[in-house]
Formats: C-alpha cells, sequence, structure tokens
C-alpha cells in the first residue's frame, strides 16, 4: 500500500514456531538520497502480536555505499569527476574525445554511461563507433546519435566507486567554425526490475591552448584552418631560365606532422613531372629552417603546375612565418603570373581537416627592372625596346660622332658580368681601343649614379674590337630597364666611299637578348635621306669620287682655281672654274672662295663692293669688310687701313660702323652737344646713358659729392636716421637728422629721442619732454600725442619714462569740521584740502564730498572764506551744489589748487531733525587729474554745545 507505506501479507500455511522463515520482494527505491527509515511489524488476527520495530543485519557497504545493506537506506549515484576535452579543433576534421569520470558509487556491469551534446558532428548515426576505455571497463564501442552528438557505453566490467576511468572516442567536427558546446554525462546503473538513472549533468571542460588556438582543448571548440599569410614571388622573370619560387606561409593554427599543402597554378614551367622519390631530376623544397620543417622532396605536377608538400613535423605557423623556395624553369614565351592558389589538408587522424583554396599574394613589384616581374611564372622576353643610333657626318676622312640611345625591358648588373655590343661598324676608326662615350646620360640627365658602362678597366669607355664596341656594367653597377641610355663616341670616317653596313644590338648577363638589327632615321642629313644611318659614306664638298674606283672609290681633291659645293659628286666635271681675278685653294667649295682684294667685299668675284664709310678691309678675299672700332668714326669709302678710323672728341663715344662724327656722342656721366668735346655732370646729379640729355638728381634722402657719375650707385644713402630736405644734394652734411632723433648734421650719431622724449621735425634741435600726467618707454617718438597717459588717478612729471613713474593724486589733506551738532539747526562745515600735485581747472572739473546723510540744503550753496588759512571759496567759484538726494555737495574748479597748500572754506546746511552718529564723509576729484574716493578725516574731537 504506497500511500500507507506497508506491505501486507496473508498467511496460508502454518509458520511454525521456532522455525526461521526466509523471503524477499522487490521494490523502487525513491529518487532521492535518505537514510534508512524505522522499519517496524505486526501480526492480525486471533493469533496476533504488537507492532515492533524491525532488527537490520550486520551493516556492510553494498555497491560501494556505506550501510547499503541497511533497508531503504537510499543513495543517488552521480560521477563526482566527469571531464571533456577534445584534440582537434580543425573543421570537418577528425577529433578525439578524451573523456574522464570517476563515480561516487560501483557501477556494475551492464549499466549504461551516456556522454551527449556534441552537436553538430559530421559523424553519422553507428551502432558500433570505436572507443578504448581504461581496463576495457566500459567496452570497446557505443552507440552514437549524430542529432544530439550522443555516445551510449555498456558497463563491461564493475566500475569501483572513487575509481578514475577514461574514455576515448573519435568523431568528425563541424564543417563551420563556432564557440565550444557544453557535453553532458548521464546513465542508468543496473539494479534489476528497474536500473538507478544517474540523471544528465554537465561535464567540466579542459581548457588550454592546442594547435596555437586559445581554447583549442574546449570540446567542438571549432576553427576553420585558413591561411593568414600565402605571399610568393620569384627570383627571375626572364624566359627559358630558372627562377626560384618562394612562398612565405602562415597558418592561424598551428600545421599538424604530415599535414599535406598545396601550390597549383604555376602553369608554364618547363621543368617536368616529379614524384618526390628520389630522382635527379625531383624538384628539391628548401625552407628558411633547412630540410626539417617539410619533406624536402615534393611531388610536382607539370601540367598543372601543382607542388604538394607534407609537414615533417610539428610546426607553430600560427605565429612563426615560414618560406619555402624551390627552382622551376621559365616558360619558353612570355607570359603574365598565372592564376596561382595555396590549399592544404591538416593532419587530424582518420579524417583531416581541409583548408580552403585561397589565392596566393603577389605582390606586383617590379624584379630586375620587369613590372611584376616578382610574381610567380611571370615570363618576358628580353630586348631593347630602344636601339637607336645615328651618325653626325656622312663625309669621308670626317669625324664622326655616333650618337647611341639604347633601353632594356630589364636590368642588366654588373653582378652577371653583363655586356652591351653594337656591332657592324665597317671601316669606321676610333682614336684608340678604348673608345670614350661622350655626354652619357640616362633619361636625357646626368647619371646620378656616375660611370656605368666601361670597356673593362676604364670608367666611362667602352672596348672596341673588330667594328663592334662593347660596353662592360661597371662593378657593382646597374643599367635598370625602360631607361634611356645615350652618348656618343666618335669616329673617322675613311677616306672611301661606303654604303650602310648593318648594325645591330645584343647583350649578355643578366639576360640574353637576342641580335637585334639597330633603328636609325630617314630623316635628311647634308639634304639627303639615308645619310644618317651610321656606314654610309660619300664624298665632301670640293672632293669628287672617280667613277673607276667604283663603290669605294676614293675621294679626290678639287684642282687648284675651281671649287664645287657638291656633296657625293662622283664626277670631275662638278668642279666648276672660278673668274677671271679670282683664286681658290685645291678643294674650295663655293665661288665665294674665289676672293676680293682689300677694300672690296662680297658673295664671290662677280659681285665684290667697296666697304662703305665705317668700315675697312686690309686683306684679299671674301671676307666682310671690318667695322671701325668704337669711339672711332670714318667717312671713307673702300677704306683699306684701321687708321682710317678717326677718333672721336674728348668725352664721347660713339658705336662701333661710324660714319660721321655726329656719331660720336657724350658719355653717361658727361652731357653736351654731339660731335663735340663734353662736359661733366656736377657732384649731386649723375648720368646713366650715352647721348645728349641732363644730368638726372640724386634722390631724396642721398647726395653724392661724384662729378661725372655714370650711376645712381654714386648717390650714398643718407647714413643712420638721417635724412634731406630735397634733391640733388652734395654734401654729407645736407643729410639732418630725422623726426625723432637728435645730433648733429651730416654723420651717423644722430641718436633717438630717449624714452619720456619726442622731437616732431627734421635737424639738430633738442628732443621735448613728454608732459606731465603723460610717459613713454618708447624711443625716438615723434609726436606728442605718442606719449601715453598715467592711469585714472595718477600723475608724473615732465620727461617720464616709464609706467612706474606715474604716481597717486590723492589729498595729503581732507578734513571737515562742524560748528552745530544739535538737530534741525544751521550747522556750518568748514573744509580743509591739501593735494599733491596741482589740480588745474582744464584737466579737473570738479570735487565731489559724499556722505552727508540726513543734512537738508536746496540747490547752490554759497561757500565762505574762514580767517586763519588761505581762502578756498574762490577755487569753486564762491559756490557749490548741494544733491540732498545724493547727499553730495558738488564743486566746479575755476582756478588752480596748487599742490602742498592748504585751502580753507565752508558752507552751510541744515541738521536733520532726529540725533545720528556722524557719517562716514568721503571726498572724490573727477577729471583728468582725479583721485580715488577717499574717507575724510576729522578734527579733534571737542564738546560744542555741551555735546560731546
Amino acid at each position: 500500500d504506497q500511500a500507507a507505506e506497508t506491505v501486507n501479507m496473508t498467511l496460508v500455511q502454518t509458520l511454525h514456531n521456532g522455525t526461521a522463515y526466509v523471503f524477499s520482494f522487490d521494490i523502487q527505491n525513491p529518487s532521492a538520497a535518505q537514510s534508512a527509515p524505522s522499519i517496524s511489524i505486526k501480526a492480525d488476527g486471533r493469533i496476533s502480536t504488537a507492532q515492533v520495530a524491525m532488527t537490520n543485519p550486520a551493516a556492510a557497504t553494498v555497491r560501494g555505499v556505506s550501510n547499503g545493506n541497511i533497508p531503504l537506506t537510499v543513495f543517488v549515484p552521480e560521477y563526482t569527476t566527469r571531464s571533456v576535452q577534445q584534440s582537434h579543433p580543425f573543421a570537418s576534421g577528425s577529433n578525439t574525445l578524451t573523456v574522464t569520470i570517476s563515480p561516487n558509487c560501483d557501477i556494475e556491469a551492464g549499466s549504461r554511461v551516456t556522454f551527449s551534446g556534441l552537436t553538430p558532428s559530421l559523424t553519422p548515426d553507428t551502432a558500433s563507433l570505436p572507443a578504448t576505455t581504461t581496463s576495457g571497463a566500459l567496452g570497446a564501442s557505443g552507440v552514437w546519435a549524430q542529432s544530439d552528438g550522443s555516445l551510449v557505453l555498456t558497463v563491461a566490467t564493475t566500475l569501483s566507486g572513487g575509481g578514475f576511468y577514461t574514455v576515448q572516442y573519435e568523431v568528425i567536427n563541424p564543417s563551420a567554425p563556432q564557440d565550444a558546446v557544453y557535453p553532458n554525462v548521464s546513465g542508468q546503473v543496473e539494479a534489476g526490475l528497474y536500473d538507478a538513472p544517474v540523471h544528465s549533468v554537465r561535464m567540466s571542460r579542459g581548457e588550454a591552448t592546442a594547435w596555437g588556438m586559445a581554447s583549442g582543448t574546449l570540446p567542438f571548440q571549432i576553427v576553420l584552418p585558413a591561411f593568414t599569410l600565402g605571399d610568393m614571388g620569384q627570383s627571375y622573370p626572364a624566359v627559358d631560365a630558372d627562377t626560384v619560387i618562394t612562398l612565405t606561409l602562415r597558418l592561424n593554427v598551428d600545421l599538424p606532422k604530415d599535414s599535406r599543402l598545396t601550390i597549383a597554378g604555376l602553369t608554364g614551367s618547363q621543368t617536368p613531372d616529379s614524384a618526390g622519390l628520389g630522382a635527379v631530376t625531383d624538384v628539391i623544397l628548401y625552407s628558411t629552417i633547412g630540410f626539417s620543417a617539410f619533406n624536402n622532396r615534393p611531388v610536382w605536377t607539370q601540367s598543372t603546375g601543382t607542388l604538394v608538400f607534407t609537414a615533417k613535423t610539428d610546426l607553430p605557423t600560427s605565429t612563426t612565418a615560414y618560406t619555402v623556395y624551390f627552382t622551376l624553369k621559365t616558360p619558353s614565351a612570355a607570359q603574365a603570373s598565372p592564376a596561382v592558389t595555396v590549399s592544404g589538408e591538416l593532419e587530424s587522424g582518420t579524417s583531416d581537416a581541409p583548408m580552403a583554396v585561397v589565392a596566393a599574394g603577389k605582390t606586383g613589384a617590379s624584379l630586375l627592372g620587369v613590372p611584376g616581374g616578382a610574381d610567380p611564372l611571370m615570363a618576358m622576353v628580353p630586348t631593347f625596346d630602344v636601339r637607336y643610333v645615328v651618325q653626325s657626318s656622312p663625309l669621308a676622312f670626317a669625324a664622326n660622332n655616333i650618337s647611341v640611345s639604347f633601353s632594356t625591358n630589364i636590368d642588366l648588373r654588373h653582378a652577371e658580368a653583363s655586356v652591351v655590343t653594337l656591332s657592324g661598324f665597317v671601316n669606321h676608326l676610333p682614336p684608340s681601343s678604348s673608345v670614350w662615350l661622350h655626354d652619357f646620360r640616362v633619361n636625357g640627365n646626368a647619371s646620378a649614379e656616375g660611370d656605368l658602362l666601361s670597356d673593362g678597366a676604364n670608367l666611362g669607355y667602352g672596348r672596341w674590337t673588330r667594328n663592334a664596341l662593347e660596353l662592360t656594367v661597371v662593378t657593382s653597377k646597374v643599367l635598370p630597364s625602360y631607361q634611356a641610355y645615350t652618348f656618343w663616341f666618335e669616329v673617322t670616317n675613311p677616306n672611301h666611299i661606303s654604303t650602310t653596313p648593318s648594325v645591330a644590338f645584343e647583350a649578355s648577363g643578366t639576360a640574353a637578348f637576342l641580335s637585334q638589327a639597330a633603328t636609325s632615321t630617314q630623316d635628311p642629313l647634308l639634304g639627303t635621306a639615308g645619310w644618317a644611318i651610321p656606314g654610309k659614306v660619300v664624298c665632301p664638298e670640293g672632293y669628287y669620287a672617280p667613277a673607276e674606283g667604283g663603290s669605294t672609290a676614293v675621294c679626290t681633291l678639287c684642282y687648284r682655281g675651281s671649287y664645287s659645293a657638291a656633296v657625293g659628286t662622283m664626277d670631275i666635271s662638278t668642279c666648276t672654274a672660278c673668274p677671271a681675278n679670282t683664286d681658290t685653294e685645291p678643294g674650295d667649295t663655293l665661288l665665294s672662295d674665289c676672293r676680293c682684294n682689300v677694300g672690296y667685299t662680297g658673295a664671290g668675284a662677280y659681285d665684290c663692293t667697296a666697304c662703305s664709310p665705317g668700315t675697312y678691309k686690309d686683306t684679299n678675299g671674301s671676307a666682310a669688310c671690318t667695322d671701325c672700332p668704337r669711339t672711332t668714326y670714318n667717312t671713307l669709302s673702300a677704306a683699306t687701313l684701321l687708321s682710317d678710323c678717326t677718333i672721336c672728341p674728348l668725352y664721347t663715344i660713339a658705336p662701333t660702323r661710324s660714319d660721321e662724327l655726329v656719331d660720336c656722342i657724350c658719355m653717361f656721366g658727361y652731357n653736351g652737344t654731339n660731335g663735340a668735346a663734353c662736359d661733366p655732370c656736377p657732384a649731386g646729379e649723375y648720368k646713366t646713358y650715352n647721348g645728349t640729355g641732363p644730368c638726372t638728381q640724386c634722390g631724396i634722402d642721398t647726395y653724392s659729392t661724384v662729378f661725372a657719375a655714370n650711376s645712381s650707385d654714386t648717390c650714398l644713402t643718407c647714413p643712420g636716421v638721417t635724412s634731406t630736405w630735397d634733391v640733388g644734394q652734395n654734401e654729407l652734411t645736407d643729410c639732418k637728422c630725422n623726426k625723432g632723433y637728435t645730433g648733429p648734421d651730416g654723420g651717423a650719431s644722430c641718436t633717438a629721442c630717449v624714452a619720456g622724449k619726442w622731437k616732431p621735425i627734421r635737424g639738430s634741435q633738442a628732443c621735448t619732454d613728454c608732459p606731465e600726467g603723460t610717459y613713454s618707454t618708447a624711443t625716438a617718438l615723434t609726436l606728442e600725442s605718442q606719449c601715453g597717459e598715467c592711469p585714472a588717478n595718477f600723475w608724473s612729471d615732465w620727461g617720464s619714462n616709464e609706467l612706474s613713474d606715474c604716481y597717486e593724486i590723492f589729498f595729503t589733506t581732507r578734513e571737515v569740521g562742524q560748528s552745530m551738532p544739535l538737530a534741525g539747526g544751521t550747522n556750518t562745515l568748514t573744509v580743509t584740502l591739501v593735494t599733491n600735485v596741482d589740480f588745474v581747472p582744464s584737466k579737473s572739473t570738479g570735487i565731489t564730498i559724499s556722505g552727508l546723510s540726513g543734512a537738508v540744503a536746496s540747490g547752490a550753496v554759497p561757500l565762505s572764506a574762514v580767517s586763519g588759512g588761505n581762502s578756498g571759496e574762490a577755487l569753486f567759484g564762491g559756490t557749490a551744489y548741494f544733491d540732498q538726494a545724493a547727499e553730495t555737495v558738488n564743486m566746479t574748479l575755476v582756478q588752480t589748487l596748487h599742490n602742498g597748500t592748504a585751502y580753507v572754506f565752508s558752507f552751510d546746511i541744515q541738521n536733520p531733525s532726529a540725533a545720528q552718529s556722524a557719517p562716514s564723509i568721503s571726498i572724490k576729484a573727477d577729471g583728468r587729474i582725479s583721485t580715488a574716493q577717499v574717507a575724510m578725516t576729522n578734527p579733534a574731537a571737542a564738546t560744542v554745545r555741551g555735546v560731546s
């Protein structure tokens, strides 16, 4: 009876006294722990017993529970230790979970242990997921359910209470990154009809860094392995050559041993397949730490440009960048850097964790001057993109400057013994085998790196060998790509005509350049297209090439008395005889070479004309007439001597070729009439041009003592702080001291008016003091108004030069007394004043006595003289104004109140009608001469009308 918690049994056979009867029955224990209750027994019927407590067997441990044999002693089974951690946090990779449990009681064989919450694993449902357990206590496999990530294990041998048991099993991680989950442990303890439940509880999680990932041991803490750095480059960008490919890699996790990394897309290489099995043709992989990080014989597939290599040990790639490099042969033809990817598979157990395929990083940087040349398997064909040559002269016998301009599409470095060769200069001879490269420039400018080319020994030279010029890159220097290198070198043309040879460029060293024909110009040279191409040689003017000499005919001079202006002629008929009475030298080229006599000139013998006035000619020939020199003139025609040129008058000048006396004009610094002697400019004036015209006066504030001055520079600026009254001054003493300065005239000893003084005019007068009440700290004042006023209530003496010179204005005596202390009576107030400065009416508008509390008066109040002192009422015109509302007496100054003089006056008021103590009476002066409002003093206290 569950409600009564009783078991009732009906006797159907006799229970004999003295005989032990034993039987059992099953119940289901309570779900919560409890101590053994008090169990009693009672028999009912005619034969009955009292209800008495039943006894218990001797206490014993059952299933690891102390006193477990005492009826209804109930113990709740649980795992007091329950921890879990994982081996690999890589998405989609295998992950070994390690679980440690310790039960608080014995768990019999046949009981079940369940681990759950590992979601969302990629391992599908299975009835036999392998597991490794301590001593096989939980069997060798369990039932796995993907939906809730649970593994159910059946206990194979009893788990002892307090013992520790470890289970390891492998599942496949989720495919996406996620935060760790919180697995649970639960189970059922084999107990007969009713198994005892072990309620589901959260397991503790072992937290540590794993494979470079913080908290990577937490169960199903998942990261997607990825490259954080996968930059690639190469060492050489030209075709048909070895290039070292580099990959600098770093991951967001550490790289387990035997993980595979794949570089794909390195297409175009000429390197054949390599299986990495030890063949001599294998691609060898190096790294920054030698061969210890990765296997050094990767698998290379040429068609796909794929390189696969594995890690030889666990590598801390989450914190350390590794660089691997290997050599491939570049393509045979130009190509852009292909699209290269990097990927991998991280060793994780049964299922490796894949890494995302990502594009390899490329810098796009130039390499050896090739734009983008640092990108892997970018390949280019080394060429001269500029290869231009031109000559300065096609004429036989002539010095010929060969101008060269070239530019490459890749750097040429001395480190690889780079040499540029220009070939095909047939029949040209330089001065020596070491050829000077004149005016070497880079992009039109002088080379900032100095000489870049040599003949192998001499900087700035090339080596001439068998009709070719070899240019060696100077030690430690580089010829950067895409720069225009220009220079010229000198050769001597042969004495015979020749056709154009084939000039070519080639290079070796850093890159192998195939021979490329030079380009030139078809622009006419000496009027004929094609003559600017190096190697073309023709006969010059004055020569002809005999036809019988053929294509290499030697050039021959035209005979004496003839001339030929033709170039490239091959017929003596081109040599033309001069007119009568003229002559030439063999090889002369022009009709004008048929020379005229002295005194005559012209283009040739046919038009020789007399030298015009102002010229002469003292040689035979076609030379031009010579101009008469400066400061001479000549009125003759056909003059033959220099002495025919007459000297101009004194202080005049004439230009060359002057043909009249009036061409002789006054020199600068002189004036007068053209054709006659001129007079000098007086001191204080100058003249800067030749010819008739007045002299110019020196400007204001300058003077000059120079006669015949020809430049304004002779007008000297007045020294120091002096200036002049007018222009054209000719003495130093004309310079007077400026305003604000004083001192003697004409010197640099003018000094600034000192602080506290001013001077408004130019001259040697003394400076004037700043007036009283003002001061100035500045020097060189020019106006009285520049003297600043002292602050309000302050005054100063004449010539004050500091603010501190301003002293306070105050009444040295300011006494007020009264005659009547009785309320309502007429009261005569007597005032005595003494000041420390003169109060001038123009600077002090008035004096106000304040604080006459309760006094009665109205409007104008007469002021009265007081015997025994200087009468003060006249200072204010005998009248003051009483303002009853303000309780003030206002007095306007009409005469000067002299400092140090005591002035006494009085005025009457009516006392207040009520008693009061003496108020605080104050006084203040207003205007430019003003004072602060200060309390007036009282006479010595005395008894008046019996009032103390």
